[in-house]
């Protein structure tokens, strides 16, 4: 609010909140940086130990990938990209998942005690009424 000339919305106070509480998220090129090192001490028949070096999205990507043909790739670049594009896509559905299932346990949370709230009124209610009789 100190920063922007009109209201956050309620989307964009969600986006604030994911940015503090979610872990930090790193950019695609770190992650491509993580597999090239990997192909360079693990070469391609250390798999398992280059698997293990890696973050838990570059691990995904890389998995989808897989680790030998980008080790035997010819087309570097093109792999690359793929990276890129497939990294950005993870990351966006992590950061979705944070922000939206985030809100979840803390809706069901004060469901339950709105509901314990109206159970306790309507029982002081019905002794109010018993003590009336």
């Amino acid at each position: 609010m100190l920063t922007n000339k009109f209201k956050p919305t309620v989307a964009e106070l969600r986006e604030i909140y994911t940015e503090l509480v979610s872990p930090t998220i790193s950019d695609w090129s770190e992650g491509w940086e993580q597999v090239s090192k990997a192909i360079g001490h693990c070469g391609m028949y250390q798999e398992k130990a280059a698997m293990e070096s890696f973050d838990e999205i570059t691990r995904e990507v890389v998995k989808r990938l897989g680790f030998q043909n980008i080790c035997l790739s010819e087309n570097i670049v093109a792999d690359r990209a793929r990276f890129a594009e497939i990294y950005q896509a993870i990351k966006k559905r992590k950061r979705t998942e944070v922000n939206v299932g985030s809100a979840l346990p803390n809706l069901w949370e004060m469901v339950q005690n709105r509901l314990a709230e109206l159970a306790q009124k309507g029982q002081k209610a019905i002794e109010q009424e018993k003590d009336k009789t």
